[in-house]
């Protein structure tokens, strides 16, 4: 990548589109506009991309520990079915993916000190797609013989409806909170919700089922229905390098400032408008950049930041979005996750790729809140080979946000909680659990999603919201927004915003 900053006058860096965000919408962005945009020999678009940090992918990278290991920053798997993954060229070929196996297990109960004392953990396994594993599916501890046979309605619901009928709240029976929807709806018993259900989704989206939308709870079921969650060799952020890679061989350059900061606070984008000799008006932005003697002036500007950025980035810049930046800051929009990360050369305690999720709830409150600072256990290693060195293995536990802020600038204690919790979940492996499970790292996503539910725009809009508005208000011409919480909740939410935010830029350069 090229720095254009270089290559233009003392006073302004000129472009035509400047997008603010490296991560995933951002990038796609880049990618589309880049794909879109006119280009001769004697003119090419110039195309900017503004990251604050010193490397691109936003929630979406992974990092190398000095001994081989690949840690993604929290817990996420792949999910190949997504319909931007597969139009983005993101797949098994260009990310060598390891599928996990479907289905999950799930500990209901933990063993005691000693060999001899085992934890109960049942399988929930996939007759569809794993029809050998038929009895055992409907003889599992987990759920009842008629949560087994409830599970066909449901599956029936979303293999013949598209993703777009899933979102569809007229002619479907309308969107309610995930929780309602599966005892309501399809009659799942309490306990099937809170040993199944209620992990294997709170890991996904990281909040009670309470707090997540039907619709998106249908959407992700499909996915996971007609597709694998997987892994990439080399970690989470293959994805981002795979976006950059196609942005960087688009026909027209993009020209990337990896350590470029744009700091949100004091950041301003100032609106100018043109008068032409007909008499039209027409934009063109600057944007003042923290620590820099020159400023951007852009044709077209897409803030492709987290939700929060973007409300910061437009109070400062249009007075119109002061009052529902103060208006809109009274809570949080996002959820929080973290995960802990162990290397090691014993044995795996699960030699499966499979998903060991924490089924043990308080179902006696009505709540689905943990019990234990565990989510969801798995061994990305048996995944997919590269996540840790030759002979050794990788263990990520996710762990819920709230006991992420509970320990934070405290992950030696709680590691050594996780290591006693895992003990009891693998009592045949506890002694390297406690003394030769190496701690790699810790890390706390603090807006890790945005929110699906108990805000007036949640991020369940499947194709995007209007990228020319945030939040009901229309920006000025030229200025577009991109980002999950423009969409759905989800990666492919956030390649689709990036779709139409990078397509819109070009489209308003080309006027």
């Amino acid at each position: 990548f090229q720095n254009i900053l270089s290559h233009v006058d003392q006073k302004h860096s000129e472009v035509d589109v400047c997008i603010i965000g490296g991560g995933v919408s951002g990038l796609t962005a880049a990618k589309h506009a880049a794909a879109a945009a006119p280009s001769s020999k004697n003119s090419k678009t110039k195309i900017l991309l503004l990251e604050s940090s010193p490397t691109f992918g936003g929630r979406v990278q992974t990092d190398k520990t000095a001994d081989g290991y690949y840690l993604d920053r929290g817990f996420a798997v792949f999910i190949d079915a997504y319909p931007q993954c597969q139009i983005a060229n993101l797949n098994k070929d260009t990310l060598h993916l390891g599928a996990f196996e479907p289905g999950a297990l799930v500990v209901l109960g933990e063993g005691g000190e000693g060999k001899n004392s085992k934890a109960k953990i049942a399988r929930v396994a996939d007759p569809i797609r794993r029809p050998k594993r038929l009895l055992q599916a409907l003889t599992s501890p987990v759920g009842t013989f008629r949560d087994k046979l409830r599970l066909f309605p449901l599956l029936y619901y979303i293999r013949t409806r598209s993703v777009e009928e899933l979102f569809d709240n007229i002619n479907n029976k309308g969107e309610e909170d995930t929780k309602t929807c599966l005892k309501q709806q399809y009659g799942f018993s309490d306990s099937f919700i809170n040993e199944f259900f209620a992990p294997f989704f709170e890991g996904i989206f990281f909040c009670p089922l309470e707090e997540q939308s039907s619709n998106m709870f249908h959407f992700v079921f499909k996915m996971f229905n007609v597709g694998s969650a997987t892994l990439p060799k080399g970690g989470i952020g293959s994805v981002t390098t795979k976006l950059v890679e196609d942005a960087k061989n688009t026909a027209t350059a993009v020209d990337c400032e990896l350590e470029f900061r744009v700091n949100s606070t004091t950041t301003k984008i100032t609106v100018v408008t043109n008068k032409e000799e007909k008499g039209d008006e027409s934009n063109h932005f600057l944007l003042d950049l923290k620590d820099e003697a020159k400023s951007i002036r852009a044709k077209s500007v897409i803030i492709a930041t987290e939700e929060s950025t973007a409300q910061k980035i437009l109070s400062c810049s249009i007075d119109d979005f002061k009052l529902l930046y103060d208006e809109e800051e009274k809570g949080s929009s996002t959820r929080s996750v973290g995960a802990i990360y162990y290397g090691f050369e014993s044995a795996l305690p699960v030699s499966e790729p499979i998903l060991i999720i924490n089924g043990m709830r308080d179902s006696d409150s009505g709540s689905s809140s943990c019990r234990h600072p565990i989510n969801s256990v798995c061994f990305p290693s048996a995944v997919v080979d590269g996540y840790a060195p030759e002979g050794c293995h990788l263990c990520c536990v996710s762990i819920p946000g709230d006991v992420m802020e509970q320990y934070r600038d405290k992950y030696d204690a709680l590691d050594q909680i996780v290591r006693t919790k895992l003990s009891l979940w693998f009592p045949d492996h506890a002694q390297d659990i406690q003394n030769e499970w190496d701690c790699k790292g810790a890390y706390y996503v603090e807006n890790a999603q945005p929110l699906q539910r108990g805000v007036p725009y949640p991020a369940t809009f499947n194709g995007g919201r209007d990228c020319k508005t945030f939040r009901g208000q229309p920006l000025p011409e030229g200025l577009y927004i991109c980002g999950d919480h423009v969409a759905t909740a989800t990666l492919n939410g956030a390649l689709e915003s990036g779709v139409n935010a990078g397509k819109e830029a070009v489209k308003f350069i080309q006027k």
